[in-house]
This record gives structure tokens, C-alpha cells and sequence, in this order.
């Protein structure tokens, strides 16, 4: 058999660009196309979630990677359109109208004064056609902590493909930080 290799699957520089320019906005809503909500944790989780800024829309999602691990790869990005959300543009006002998001209101809306950025590594994986051992490490959750004090957390939902999972509360973001390692502070 062959030795262990290492896979690392890190926010890119896009997403870390995107992460840096929401400091300093005001954070009060997060949209999203759908809404499962897990009453045993209050975890919420969505194919994305599309956080609401003066110049857009701060856009967090995961996708599969290629099969070597069970891992979905976290992106984030700043644009002026939600992420998997109809809507249209009313030239009159010159914004987006959003039709029939699911959302999810803050506590009290604060400015975005920094970001955490926790990682994780998984089992270790044996790919038997190769006869490889892998082992990942990657982003797992990103913490958004606010001015007045409030925080909230949007994670990697691992036992769910392409989904991604919100926790707003202390307890859910203990859940979802649970032997999770801080690797990065914005």
C-alpha cells in the first residue's frame, strides 16, 4: 500500500478577497432558495446562502470535489446578484427584486467587524483503484462576528451534499466548531 497523502482544500483568494471586503458592512439579513431546518440543533441549511451588503450580496456555497474524499469545497463571492435566488431587475429603483427567498433575520443588524475561518481534517479515505490512503484538510466554517457582539456561522454540511449549514444561536455554533481548528482571522 502507499503511503498517506495529503489533500488540502482551502478557501482560494477570490473567496478570501470577498470574505475581506465585507468588513465594515452592515449585516442585519441572510437570503437563501430554500430552508431546511433541524429543530434538534436549530441548524438551518441551504444549496447557498446569500448574505445581504449596501454594494450586493455576500455569497457562500460548497460543491463536490473529485471523489477522492468525502468533501465539499467551500466558496465565497461578492456580487450583485444572490446566488441561486430568482429575481429581477427594477431599472426604476436600480435594484434586484428578489422572488420568494427564504431568509433568515439577525438578531439586531451591526457592522461585520471580523471574520474566522475554522478548518478540519476528515478520516482518512482508502481509494482502492489507485490503492491510495488519502487524508483532507479544509475549510470548514467561516464565523462572522459582529460589532454589538453577535455572531453567526455558515459551515461545510458534511452529511449532505452540496449544502451548506447556518447556526445563529451559541449552541449551534458549538455544534458546528466542535473539534474544529482556527487557522485563520480576517
Amino acid at each position: 500500500m502507499k503511503p498517506t497523502t495529503e489533500l488540502t482544500y482551502k478557501l482560494n483568494d477570490d473567496s478570501l478577497d470577498a470574505l475581506r471586503s465585507a468588513i465594515g458592512e452592515t449585516l442585519y439579513i441572510v437570503f437563501a432558495p430554500t430552508l431546511s431546518i433541524s429543530a434538534s440543533n436549530n441548524l438551518v441549511s441551504s444549496s447557498s446562502f446569500s448574505i445581504s451588503l449596501e454594494k450586493g450580496f455576500l455569497n457562500l456555497w460548497t460543491n463536490e470535489l473529485d471523489g477522492k474524499s468525502l468533501y465539499w469545497q467551500m466558496h465565497v463571492d461578492c456580487n450583485s446578484k444572490p446566488r441561486d435566488i430568482k429575481y429581477e431587475k427594477d431599472k426604476q429603483f436600480k435594484r434586484y427584486e428578489l422572488h420568494e427567498p427564504s431568509d433568515i433575520k439577525l438578531k439586531s443588524s451591526s457592522k461585520l467587524k471580523s471574520i474566522d475561518i475554522y478548518s478540519d481534517r476528515d478520516t482518512q479515505t482508502f481509494n482502492a483503484e489507485s490503492s491510495t490512503l488519502y487524508s483532507t484538510i479544509f475549510d470548514h466554517s467561516i464565523v462572522f462576528n459582529l460589532e454589538n457582539g453577535d455572531t453567526f456561522c455558515v459551515s461545510v454540511d458534511i452529511g449532505m451534499p452540496d449544502s451548506t449549514v447556518i447556526g445563529c444561536d451559541a449552541n449551534s455554533i458549538q455544534i458546528l466548531l466542535e473539534d474544529k481548528t482556527l487557522r485563520l482571522t480576517i
